[in-house]
C-alpha cells in the first residue's frame, strides 16, 4: 500500500526556500520537501511521514570546475544531469502517491511530467522566467533559450494543473508566445521578507560592496574594483560566488586581494555574515544580449532582504523600474560612466535606502501558499 501526502515540493535553494519551507509546516500536515542546490547536495530535507534521511545527489556544476570544458561538454552535462533528477525523483516517489507536485525548476518539471504520466497528481510548475527570443553566448546558450527551453515550457504548461509566473510582464510573454492558450495561470508573489537583524546595525559598520553569483564579464566589476581602488581600503569588494578569468587576472596582476575577498558559492544559511556589513549590492550587466528582463534575478531579493540598497544597470527591464519607482537603489547605464557616484551616493546615504527598503516590505503582498494547494 502506498502511503500518501498532500504536497511533494523540489524547491529550488533561492531567495524565498526558507520562508517556502516555514509555510508548508505552518499550513500542512503531510508534505515531502527536496532542496534544490546546483552548488551542493540536492536531496529530501523534511519528509513528514518518514524520519529517516534519504541520500541526495551532486549536479555536474559539483565535479567540472572549468568552465570552457563545462561550455563544450554542456550537452552531454545537460542530459546526465536530467537523468539524475528523474531517477531521483523516481525513487522519492516509490510506495507514494501525491496530490501535488510543485517546482520552480524547468527540467524537474518535465522529469516529474514523463514520471507521472496518467496519473492523477496535480503538477503547479512556478516560472521564474521566459527565455525564448533571447540571445545568449553561444550556440549552447542560444539553443538552450529558443529551441530547449520553448519545447520544454510547453510541455508543462500544458501538462501543469497550475502554472504560476513571477511577474506580469512574464506572463504576458508567455502569452504572447503561446497563442489562444488554455493554460491555467496565476500572478505569484513568493513569500518574501526584510530580515530585520542587519538593518539597523551602525552605518559605520557598512563599509562593503556586495556582489552574489557567477561573475561574468559582462557584470562590471573591474570598474568597480577600479572606483573602490580610490579609497585607500576604505571600501572593500566581497564576490559571493566564482570569478571569471577576466576579473581573477585583474586583481592577481594588480595585487588587489586587500579590497576584494572572493568568498566563493556559499550555504544560504551563512549569508547574515557575509551580508552583514554591506551597504551596496551589484546588479550590472554591460552588455544586453546576454539577459533577460522579464523577472527579477535572485540576487536583487537577496540583498533586499537584508536591507541592502541596489546599484543596478537601466537595461534590466521590470527589474531597473521595481528600483527606480521604489527608491531602494539606484539605476545607472550599463556604461558605468556614474558608477563611482551611484557608490558615494549609497555610502553616504544607507539610512535614506534602508527605509526605503523597509517601506517596500510593508507594501508587499505575497501570494498565500493555501491559495495554491486548495
Amino acid at each position: 500500500m502506498k502511503t500518501f501526502y498532500k504536497i511533494l515540493a523540489f524547491k529550488i535553494e533561492a531567495y524565498d526556500y526558507f520562508l517556502f519551507k516555514e509555510d508548508l509546516k505552518n499550513n500542512f500536515k503531510d508534505y515531502l520537501l527536496i532542496k534544490f542546490n546546483p552548488h551542493s547536495i540536492t536531496k529530501v530535507v523534511i519528509d513528514t511521514k518518514n524520519k529517516s534521511n534519504r541520500a541526495g545527489f551532486y549536479f555536474s556544476s559539483n565535479y567540472i570546475r572549468n568552465r570552457m570544458i563545462y561550455y563544450i561538454f554542456y550537452p552531454i552535462i545537460f542530459i546526465i544531469d536530467f537523468i539524475k533528477i528523474f531517477f531521483y525523483l523516481k525513487s522519492v516517489c516509490s510506495k507514494k502517491e501525491f496530490e501535488y507536485f510543485f517546482t520552480d525548476n524547468t527540467y524537474t518539471c518535465v522529469a516529474f511530467i514523463l514520471l507521472s504520466f496518467n496519473k492523477k497528481v496535480k503538477i503547479i510548475y512556478a516560472s521564474h522566467d521566459w527565455l525564448a527570443g533571447t540571445s545568449g553566448k553561444g550556440i549552447w546558450s542560444k539553443i538552450g533559450k529558443n529551441v530547449i527551453f520553448v519545447f520544454f515550457d510547453y510541455i508543462e504548461c500544458r501538462f501543469s494543473y497550475l502554472v504560476l509566473n513571477h511577474t506580469e510582464i512574464l506572463q504576458k510573454k508567455r502569452n504572447e508566445y503561446w497563442k489562444h492558450n488554455i493554460f491555467n495561470q496565476k500572478i505569484y508573489y513568493p513569500n518574501i521578507k526584510l530580515n530585520k537583524k542587519d538593518t539597523n546595525l551602525n552605518n559605520k559598520k557598512k563599509r562593503n560592496i556586495i556582489f552574489l553569483g557567477l561573475v561574468r564579464d559582462e557584470s562590471g566589476l573591474p570598474d568597480v574594483i577600479k572606483v573602490i581602488s580610490k579609497y585607500d581600503s576604505k571600501i572593500k569588494l566581497k564576490i559571493v560566488g566564482t570569478i571569471n578569468k577576466k576579473t581573477n587576472i585583474l586583481i592577481k596582476n594588480n595585487k588587489l586581494e586587500k579590497i576584494v575577498n572572493i568568498a566563493g558559492f556559499q550555504e544560504r544559511k551563512n549569508f547574515e555574515s557575509f551580508f552583514q556589513d554591506c551597504f551596496c549590492g551589484l546588479c550590472l550587466v554591460v552588455n544586453d544580449s546576454s539577459y533577460t528582463n522579464n523577472t527579477i534575478p535572485s540576487k536583487i531579493i537577496d540583498y533586499l532582504q537584508y536591507g541592502i540598497p541596489i546599484i543596478a544597470t537601466s537595461n534590466l527591464g521590470y527589474t531597473s523600474n521595481l528600483i527606480k519607482e521604489n527608491k531602494i537603489g539606484i539605476i545607472i547605464d550599463k556604461d558605468l560612466k556614474d558608477l563611482e557616484y551611484a557608490i558615494n551616493n549609497l555610502y553616504k546615504n544607507f539610512q535614506t535606502y534602508n527605509n526605503s527598503i523597509k517601506m517596500f516590505f510593508n507594501g508587499y503582498n505575497k501570494t498565500d501558499i493555501k491559495e495554491i494547494f486548495k
